[in-house]
C-alpha cells in the first residue's frame, strides 16, 4: 500500500528537503557550429570549453539516474538547479529546422549522449510507478509535478519536438500519463490557445500581415505601409529571425499534435484555425514579395536556405490545420449514430472550411496536400443530411484557388478536384518541399476565362476618357490596348505609363494608335471568334464537299440528271444491269434427306398436351379459368339472380340452355314467367319477415294487448300477447330498418 501523506511506502523513505543532495547542476549551452568565418584556433577553444561543460552535465545526469526512486524524487522536487538545467536544455537544444547547424564529429557524439541522458531523466520524471516496490500514487504524482512546476505546457511541447521524432510511442505514453494524472494541464492548454492567437495578431500587426478575415477592411495608413516595407528593408539577421520564429511555432505545434491527439480539440476554439489561415496567407504573400525585392537588391547567400525553411513552416501549418479539422470534427463523426451530434460535427467542419475560402493561396496549398474529396467522403458516409449546395460552393472556390496559384505551363486546375489524391504540381507549394520564387499567380481576370466580365461600349469609352484626360497625346487605340493588357484597371495603366514600365507587348506599339485600326482588328477577331461556323459540328465535316473548310472540285457537282435525253428503245444499258439484279433472284435449294436416319432433334413427348397454346394474359385463358360475371353494380335495376335449389338443377338448366331453339313453346314461356313472378314474390316476403309464406296461410287471430284499466292488473293472455308483440314488432310497419340497411350494403 502507498502512504497517504507523501505518496511513498511507509517507513523511513519520505519526501523531505533534507534528503536532497546539494548538487549544483551546470546550465546547458548550445554546441558551437562550424563556421568558415571563425578562425580554427578560436573554434577549437570554444569547442573545448563546450566539451568540458557537457562532461560536467553528463556526470551529474548519470549520478541522478542512479539514485533510488525516493531519493530521485527528493532531488527532482527540491533541487532548483536541476530544474534550471533541464529547462536550459529544452529551450536551447538545436531543433531540426535551425539554420546553419553543422557540428564537428566529436561535438556531435557528445551532444547525442546528452540528448539521450536528458530523455531518460524526462522519462523517469513522467513515470509515477517504476516497479512493484517503488512508486507514487497517481493523485500524489499529479499534485507533485503540477505544484512544483516539474512539467508545464511549454516543456511538454519541447519534449515532443526534441524526442518525438525517434521515440514517438514512448513520448506519447509520457505525455498521456502526465495529462491523465493531472487534469489541470488541460486548463493550461486552453490558455496556450489564447496566447498563440495573440501571438498571431502581434506578428500580423508588427510586420504588416493585415490579411485577417475576421477583422473589417481598413485603409492602409503610413505606419502599416512602413511595416510592409520593413520586410524588404530590415537587416538580414532580423529577417532570418522572423522566419525561424514562424518555423518554431509551426514545427512545435505539429510535433505536439502528432504526439498528443487529445489536445488538438482545444485548438479548434477561439477562431484559431481561421487566424492561422489568415496569417499563412498574409505572411506567404509578404515574404514572396520580400524575397523578390531582397534578391534583386543584395543577393543574399542564405536566401535559398531561408526559402526552404519558410516552405517547411508553411507545410507544418497545413498539417496543423488538417489535424484540427480531422480530430475535432471528422474523427468523432465516423461511427456516430446520433443525428444531432453528427450534424454538430459536420456543421463545425463546414463552418471552419467556409471561413477560409477567401484565403486563396492557403486553400490551394491545402488542396495539394489534403484533398477536399477525402473529407467529403467521410461526410457522405455519415448520418448527416448533406447539403450539396454548400459542397458545390466549396469545390468551386477550391477550383478558382488552384487556377490562381499554378505554373503558367501546367494546366493542373483542369483536373477534377473530386478525385485528386496526389499533391497538385500547380499549387503554390512546390514538389519536394522547395519554395519556388517564380511568379505563379494568375490574374483573377485571366483565371475566370470566358466567365470574366468583358468591358465594352460606354464603360470602355469612360475608362479610355479617364486615361486620356491625363495623357492627351496618347491615341484611343493605344489606351484601349493598355486597358486590355492590364485587365481594365485604370490605376495600373496610369502607373505603368508614368513609370515607363509597360509590358513588352505594349512597348513596341505606336502610342498615337488610332481607334479605327484597333476597332477593325477587334472586329475581325470577334467575327472569327463569334462566327456560327466556328461553332458548327456536323458528321460531314472535312469531307470532299465541305465548302467551309476546303476548296471543292465543282466538276464533281451537278444538278439533276447527267444525261436528260433518255432513249427508251435502247436496251443496251438495261442488258448491262441484268447480271447485277440476278444476284438478288429467288434462291431455291433442294436438300436430300435420308429417311433411314433417325432425327433425334425433335421431342414429341408433349404433342398431345396443349402447353403454351394460350397465353396467361390472353382473354381466352381468363375465360377458360372462370366464366365472366357481370358486376352487381353494373346490372340493370330490375335484374335479379335466380338462386338455384341444388347443383343438379343447375346442370340440367345449363344443358337445356345449350339447346338453341329458333321458336320456343309459348306454354313453356308462360310457365317460366309464372315461376319468375313466384320467386320474386317469395324473395320480397323473405326480405320483410325473414320467413317463407306458405301457399295457404292460416287466418290471422286478433291478440288483445290493450287489456283492462290500469291499476287492476292484467290477465295472463294479455301479458303473453304483449310479449309476442314486442318480439315480432320488427316484422311490420317501419321496424325493419336494420334489414333494409343490410340489403343496401349487399348491393
Amino acid at each position: 500500500m502507498f502512504a497517504v501523506d507523501d505518496g511513498f511506502r511507509a517507513g523511513r523513505r519520505s519526501l523531505s528537503p533534507s534528503r536532497a543532495e546539494k548538487v549544483n547542476f551546470v546550465l546547458y549551452k548550445g554546441p558551437p557550429p562550424l563556421s568558415p568565418l571563425v578562425p580554427a584556433e578560436e573554434l577549437a577553444t570554444v569547442e573545448e570549453e563546450w566539451m568540458m561543460r557537457a562532461n560536467y552535465i553528463e556526470d551529474d545526469l548519470h549520478w541522478l539516474l542512479r539514485l533510488p526512486h525516493d531519493r530521485f524524487w527528493c532531488q527532482v522536487v527540491y533541487d532548483s538547479s536541476l530544474h534550471e538545467c533541464i529547462g536550459s536544455f529544452l529551450h536551447g537544444a538545436p531543433r531540426p529546422y535551425d539554420l546553419g547547424i553543422e557540428l564537428s564529429a566529436e561535438v556531435k557524439r557528445k551532444h547525442e549522449s546528452l540528448l539521450r541522458l536528458f530523455f531518460f531523466v524526462c522519462l523517469r520524471m513522467s513515470t509515477h510507478k517504476e516497479s512493484k516496490d517503488s512508486g507514487l500514487s497517481p493523485q500524489t504524482f499529479g499534485e507533485m509535478i503540477y505544484e512544483n512546476f516539474i512539467f508545464d505546457i511549454p516543456k511538454i511541447m519541447d519534449i515532443c519536438v526534441l524526442f518525438g521524432r525517434g521515440n514517438e510511442a514512448i513520448v506519447r505514453k509520457m505525455v498521456a500519463n502526465i495529462f491523465a494524472q493531472q487534469k489541470r494541464y488541460y486548463d493550461d492548454l486552453q490558455m496556450i490557445v489564447s496566447t498563440t492567437v495573440q501571438v498571431f495578431d502581434t506578428i500580423s500587426a508588427n510586420f504588416g500581415f493585415t490579411n485577417d478575415i475576421l477583422s473589417p477592411p481598413k485603409q492602409i495608413n503610413a505606419e502599416e505601409q512602413y511595416h510592409r516595407n520593413q520586410l524588404i528593408t530590415m537587416s538580414p539577421d532580423k529577417f532570418q529571425d522572423i522566419i525561424v520564429y514562424l518555423s518554431d511555432i509551426a514545427y512545435t505545434l505539429r510535433c505536439f499534435f502528432d504526439i498528443f491527439h487529445e489536445g488538438v480539440i482545444y485548438f479548434s476554439h477561439e477562431n484559431f484555425p481561421l487566424k492561422m489561415a489568415a496569417l499563412y496567407e498574409a505572411a506567404s504573400n509578404g515574404f514572396i514579395e520580400a524575397f523578390k525585392k531582397r534578391d534583386d537588391a543584395e543577393g543574399n547567400v542564405s536566401s535559398e536556405v531561408l526559402k526552404s525553411t519558410l516552405t517547411n513552416a508553411r507545410g507544418c501549418f497545413l498539417h496543423i490545420f488538417h489535424k484540427i479539422l480531422f480530430h475535432s470534427f471528422l474523427e468523432p463523426l465516423i461511427g456516430c449514430a446520433c443525428v444531432e451530434r453528427a450534424s454538430g460535427y459536420a456543421e463545425g467542419y463546414l463552418g471552419v472550411f467556409t471561413g477560409i475560402l477567401s484565403e486563396k493561396r492557403f486553400l490551394a496549398d491545402l488542396q495539394a496536400l489534403f484533398p477536399f474529396a477525402d473529407d467529403k467522403d467521410i461526410l457522405l458516409q455519415s448520418v448527416y443530411k448533406i447539403d450539396h449546395t454548400r459542397f458545390q460552393y466549396i469545390e468551386d472556390a477550391i477550383f478558382v484557388s488552384l487556377d490562381l496559384f499554378r505554373p503558367t505551363n501546367n494546366d493542373a486546375s483542369s483536373k477534377d478536384i473530386h478525385s485528386s489524391k496526389q499533391p497538385i504540381v500547380g499549387s503554390s507549394m512546390a514538389e519536394g518541399g522547395h519554395f519556388q520564387n517564380g511568379d505563379r499567380e494568375r490574374d483573377p481576370y485571366e483565371a475566370l476565362g470566358a466567365c470574366a466580365p468583358r468591358v465594352n461600349g460606354i464603360e470602355l469609352d469612360s475608362l479610355t476618357s479617364s486615361v486620356k484626360d491625363l495623357f492627351p497625346e496618347l491615341g484611343d487605340g493605344f489606351i484601349k490596348l493598355c486597358l486590355e493588357e492590364y485587365n481594365y484597371d485604370c490605376e495600373k495603366v496610369v502607373s505603368a505609363i508614368l513609370e515607363n514600365n509597360l509590358s513588352p507587348a505594349l512597348q513596341g506599339l505606336d502610342r498615337s494608335l488610332a481607334q479605327t485600326v484597333v476597332n477593325a482588328e477587334q472586329a475581325n477577331d470577334e467575327a472569327d471568334k463569334d462566327s456560327i461556323l466556328s461553332q458548327r459540328y456536323n458528321v460531314f465535316d472535312g469531307d470532299e464537299f465541305d465548302v467551309f473548310q476546303r476548296a471543292v472540285d465543282t466538276s464533281k457537282i451537278h444538278v439533276g440528271k447527267k444525261d436528260k435525253a433518255v432513249n427508251i428503245d435502247n436496251r443496251n444499258e438495261l442488258s448491262g444491269l441484268k447480271p447485277f439484279y440476278q444476284k438478288y433472284d429467288i434462291i431455291s435449294e433442294i436438300v436430300e434427306v435420308d429417311k433411314d436416319d433417325y432425327n433425334d432433334e425433335y421431342d414429341d413427348t408433349y404433342d398431345s398436351v396443349a402447353v403454351g397454346t394460350i397465353d396467361d394474359d390472353s382473354p381466352d385463358e381468363l375465360a377458360a379459368r372462370r366464366p365472366f360475371v357481370t358486376p352487381r353494380v353494373l346490372e340493370k335495376p330490375g335484374a335479379k339472380n335466380i338462386v338455384a335449389e341444388s347443383s343438379s338443377d343447375e346442370e340440367d338448366s345449363q344443358d337445356e340452355k345449350k339447346r338453341d331453339h329458333f321458336i320456343q313453346d309459348p306454354a313453356v314461356i308462360r310457365q317460366m314467367r309464372e315461376e319468375r313472378y313466384a320467386a320474386r314474390a317469395m324473395n320480397q316476403r323473405r326480405g320483410r319477415g325473414h320467413h317463407v309464406a306458405s301457399a295457404n296461410p292460416p287466418p290471422e287471430t286478433s291478440r288483445d294487448v290493450k287489456g283492462g284499466p290500469k291499476g287492476q292488473g292484467q290477465s295472463q293472455e294479455v301479458v303473453r300477447n304483449r310479449a309476442f308483440k314486442e318480439r315480432h314488432k320488427a316484422t311490420r310497419v317501419h321496424h325493419n330498418r336494420k334489414d333494409m340497411s343490410d340489403k343496401k350494403h349487399k348491393i
